[in-house]
């Protein structure tokens, strides 16, 4: 019985000097894998074992929290100024840079100079004017000049006055061609008061009269559309040298020479605009010397597809006219209108140079 006791008795210490072995190792081994990282500086360490510093060990980093003192935590930074100027500063934990005790930003000088602290001289785009710099554009914000005095609107990176007046900042003279009406400056002819009279506004085209009116579009007798003007409320377009714009429907029309002696030849070559599929065309040859015009026999209802002739027996000079009508092909074959263009024929007599 007494030998069963101690045999158990001695169970019992064996496991527990077993179980303290085994903490005592696991303590040992945790304790060297601490030590064996790099610790920030600003780590508190701390002993929480009763066997001693190397066997149990607690971390706690102080930023972030109201009590810490670690310098470690502060760091230099610079601050930009407005002025461009730097000043040195404090950034704790990586935070918002902080002025030094003692730094403050300077203030930029408020006339308008970029000189501080003499703030008398000027940035380009604006003068001294012995106190304060004015900008050269009729700007009210030097050194930026891109903010106009009220009455005045920014154009072409100058200060202009809105009413169309020559004369910022009073704005009270009108360019010549234009009244002042209710305090705004019109043209007489329509035209943008802001370019002096002497152009249109983007919606409108000058007229052959110096008349800015408004912009229409309209298609021709061969198809074509061209942008016009609104005259007596309907849209007309006419060219450079006063013809309609049907004319165009003619692309060109040449003679091999304009002067021939009596009974001689000259050969005509002509072209048309392309034609959209539901328009015909139809020319022929038409003499204007004399008042009534008189259609040249032969020379009528030519083919489409005829763009040159050939007239003998030139006995006096003449003015030989193409005339090509255009017809509608999906409205019942309807005349649309017709298109002209002239060549004049000279006839050489007997001592005539």
């Amino acid at each position: 019985m007494i030998k069963n006791r101690i045999g158990k008795y001695l169970k019992i210490l064996g496991i527990f000097v077993f179980s303290f072995l085994m903490l005592f190792f696991i303590q040992s081994n945790l304790s060297d894998t601490l030590d064996s990282y790099s610790i920030s500086p600003e780590i508190q360490i701390h002993s929480l074992s009763l066997f001693g510093n190397a066997k149990s060990k607690a971390i706690a980093a102080s930023c972030g929290f109201t009590l810490h003192g670690s310098a470690d935590e502060f760091t230099s930074c610079n601050i930009t100024c407005p002025t461009g100027e730097t000043i040195a500063g404090t950034s704790q934990c990586g935070g918002v840079c902080a002025p030094n005790s003692g730094n403050t930003c300077p203030i930029a000088c408020n006339n308008g100079a970029t000189n501080r602290p003499q703030c008398n001289q000027c940035a380009s785009g604006s003068t001294w004017n012995g106190s304060s710099c004015s900008c050269n554009n009729a700007a009210s914000n030097a050194p930026s000049c891109n903010i106009c005095p009220a009455g005045l609107i920014m154009q072409n990176n100058l200060c202009v006055c809105a009413n169309g007046a020559t004369n910022p900042t009073t704005c009270n003279i009108c360019p010549i061609g234009s009244n002042m009406t209710n305090g705004q400056c019109s043209c007489a002819n329509g035209a943008d008061i802001q370019t002096q009279c002497n152009s249109c506004r983007a919606v409108q085209v000058m007229d052959a009269n110096g008349q800015c009116k408004d912009t229409c579009s309209t298609t021709n007798i061969c198809g074509q559309t061209s942008q016009g003007f609104m005259n007596a409320g309907r849209c007309e377009v006419s060219t450079a040298n006063g013809q309609d714009s049907n004319a165009s429907c003619i692309v060109d029309f040449n003679v091999t020479t304009n002067s021939v002696n009596a009974n001689g030849s000259v050969e005509f070559s002509w072209s048309l605009a392309n034609l959209p599929s539901n328009i015909r065309s139809q020319c022929g040859f038409v003499d204007l010397t004399t008042p009534t015009p008189r259609p040249i026999p032969g020379l009528q209802n030519l083919s489409p597809e005829t763009d040159r002739v050939r007239i003998n027996n030139v006995q006096a000079t003449t003015r030989f006219c193409l005339v090509c009508q255009f017809y509608n092909l999906t409205s019942g074959n309807s005349l649309l209108g017709e298109a002209a263009k002239h060549q004049w024929v000279r006839v050489i007599r007997v001592g005539e140079n």
